[in-house]
């Protein structure tokens, strides 16, 4: 028996084809010698011997499921195990990438915790992938003007009841009470960002930096109204503040009641009950210097005129601001562009 390789295959080093002396082809795979699965796998990817293997003529459907229904018999375990991963893959499709998942959480009003238990249900019950790339994720925080997220401040104070007059009635447990606080200057920033870059995507005439001042009730001067709240629910008291970001002749017109109205948690307390000791031993002595501050602040909006709609960023800056003295690096064309800030308490 007399085989030769045809020169048209001399380039393929793990698959090619002899010919025999009657002029059949016989198709020859050299597999790589390594020691991992996950070895063997990028040596395919890089060398493309298998979809070369696939792309013969002699290597038709028939034969690809014989070879299949060998390794199933002969190498049953791996086979079974290579299976079940394939197979769960197949039944976990990708139904949103990074930026629709976050569009989700927005439309929904989830927090990152909110967010991660909807993610794993439905990844477990559904066998549905929300993909959430960190990757992606800094992306979408750079092209915003979002260059780091402050995390939230932590604490415990643990609460010791008063004693009660009924000497039958035994005292109630001292209660161990976890909080949090986020920036609020930071996050009513973010804020901004996102309602600018909704009024550049749902104006399509918008070319220019807009401004949000609007009359609000009860205020003397234009502004934006910040009204903060919280009320005790299933053993939790968060605590919200709600930015009007647009007029209420604006919201009249759109009939949408809380158009552009966002309610950003910024502390919650887990407690059973929340009372002036406890909020004043957590989160309020933050709020309070914080709404304090923001009554003496403005909004910077730092922008590139050659690329508005993309290039700006907010700042929570003291309205004592010499707007002259301040500088922008490093692109000198940089605006500057101002607004004021009212607040409300409930």
């Amino acid at each position: 028996m007399i085989l030769k390789r045809p020169q048209a295959h001399q380039g393929q080093k793990r698959v090619f084809s002899v010919q025999h002396n009657n002029g059949r082809l016989l198709l020859t795979v050299l597999p790589p010698d390594t020691d991992s699965t996950d070895e063997f796998v990028e040596s395919t990817k890089r060398t493309h011997w298998i979809d070369k293997m696939s792309e013969s003529k002699t290597l038709n459907n028939d034969r690809v499921s014989g070879m299949l229904t060998c390794l199933a018999q002969n190498k049953r375990e791996a086979f079974v195990r290579v299976a079940s991963k394939e197979r769960a893959m197949l039944k976990t499709p990708t139904v949103l990438d990074t930026n629709q998942t976050m569009a989700l959480a927005r439309v929904m009003n989830l927090n990152d915790q909110q967010l991660e238990r909807l993610r794993s249900y439905l990844l477990r019950m559904g066998k549905i992938r929300l993909n959430l790339s960190p990757k992606e994720l800094a992306k979408i925080d750079r092209e915003v003007g979002i260059a780091s997220v402050a995390e939230p401040t932590f604490g415990t104070y643990v609460h010791e009841w008063a004693k009660g007059n009924n000497k039958k009635k035994e005292k109630k447990p001292p209660e161990k009470i976890d909080h949090w606080n986020v920036s609020l200057l930071r996050e009513i920033a973010a804020e901004v960002d996102l309602h600018i870059s909704h009024r550049f995507d749902a104006e399509e005439n918008l070319s220019a930096m807009p401004t949000i001042d609007c009359d609000a009730p009860g205020f003397t001067e234009p502004g934006v109204a910040a009204i903060f709240g919280g009320d005790h629910g299933d053993k939790a008291f968060p605590f919200s503040v709600k930015l009007n970001l647009t007029s209420p002749q604006q919201r009249k017109e759109s009939k949408k009641l809380n158009d552009q109205c966002p309610t950003v948690p910024i502390a919650s307390i887990d407690c059973s009950k929340d009372t002036h000791t406890t909020l004043e031993n957590t989160i309020m002595p933050q709020i309070r210097n914080e709404i304090a501050q923001l009554k003496r602040s403005l909004v910077l909006v730092v922008y590139d005129k050659d690329n508005v709609k993309e290039c700006f960023h907010s700042y929570i800056v003291p309205k004592t601001i010499n707007i002259t003295s301040v500088s922008v690096l490093p692109n000198d064309d940089a605006v500057i562009l101002q607004f004021l800030f009212s607040t409300q308490m409930l």
